[in-house]
């Protein structure tokens, strides 16, 4: 079972990362954003939440040697 997620995960985690990590910062920012105006520590959670999602993002895609697609790089 674990060998065919792994599989899974290599071929479409790419895509399926990056979704997870924009809904999840996105959902925190739209629940707790007017509250992390009055708590510092919400806003602190949420920057510490997009570095760790960002680094986990950067580590799986050198384990898994994830690239841009060329059509994607080439527009920006």
């Amino acid at each position: 079972m674990v060998k065919k997620f792994n599989i899974w995960w290599k071929e479409r985690g790419q895509l399926v990362g990056f979704l997870g990590i924009v809904t999840y910062l996105n959902i925190y920012f739209i629940l707790l954003g007017s509250l992390a105006k009055s708590n510092n520590f919400l806003a602190v959670g949420w920057l510490v939440s997009f570095f760790s999602c960002i680094g986990w993002y950067a580590w799986q895609s050198k384990k898994h040697g994830w690239v841009i697609p060329k059509s994607i790089k080439n527009t920006h």
